[in-house]
């Protein structure tokens, strides 16, 4: 999520990457420095052929960030190079900056992107609701066009254009964090994809990448999930 920074996931084998799709899931925390060059994540990752769009609801228990950090519940899309659109909470405090991002609690979204459809990439932050509360929210991305992508939080919207993701699109569910001392657990239901039309329910050819103290659990396979880091 960070300016010029982020975890390439729709790559297999990215550098940051702990699992590749469909990989199985690594049991035990992969013990690693969060911070805000290097971030940590618990999420879901998924990516069925010829996907298009991704959706869930998010409930978050509990989010806050210490000094100097940020930490999130949210959704990815993100295609098979450096660009990608994700959308969903975020708390960020003063110290750190996020390109278009504020301090404190906002529904956002983000994307990377080229400059002017030139390859050099392009990190851009909104917010889409500012101090929204902790409750239940409806998150999705969905392609619109070779180089459009619609994102909603809650029915709010944004756009991602002139994006130029390249097929296959991979999709991520949890929570990312630049430090250990913050919390982000939440409930993700409703899980979802779409090929070109309507929604399908659960997410195939699935993994999770976890780590400490990001936690990631199944409570109904593959269409509810609990990711992030526990409430104190």
């Amino acid at each position: 999520m960070r300016r010029n920074r982020h975890l390439r996931i729709a790559a297999v084998g990215a550098a940051v990457s702990l699992l590749g799709v469909g990989a199985p899931a690594t049991a035990g925390w992969v013990s690693k420095a969060c911070t805000n060059e290097l971030h940590c994540y618990g999420r879901v990752l998924t990516r069925p052929s010829g996907m298009t769009a991704l959706g869930a609801t998010v409930n978050p228990s509990c989010l806050t960030a210490v000094k100097a950090s940020a930490v999130t519940d949210e959704i990815w899309l993100a295609g098979a190079d450096l660009y990608w659109v994700e959308v969903g909470f975020v708390n960020k405090t003063k110290g750190v900056r996020i390109n278009g991002i504020p301090n404190g609690r906002s529904g956002f979204w983000a994307d990377q992107r080229p400059i002017d459809g030139r390859s050099p990439k392009h990190f851009n932050g909104h917010v889409l609701v500012r101090k929204p509360g902790m409750k239940a929210r409806s998150l999705s991305i969905i392609r619109q066009g070779t180089t459009r992508y619609q994102v909603s939080f809650g029915g709010v919207l944004g756009y991602s254009t002139d994006n130029t993701m390249k097929s296959p699109l991979q999709g991520a569910v949890g929570s990312e964090t630049f430090s250990k001392s913050n919390t982000s657990m939440a409930k993700f239901s409703g899980l979802k994809y779409a090929v070109g039309g309507g929604w399908i329910s659960g997410l195939p050819n699935r993994s999770y990448d976890r780590d400490s103290p990001q936690t990631f659990k199944w409570t109904n396979k593959p269409t509810v999930a609990r990711a992030g880091i526990p409430c104190s």
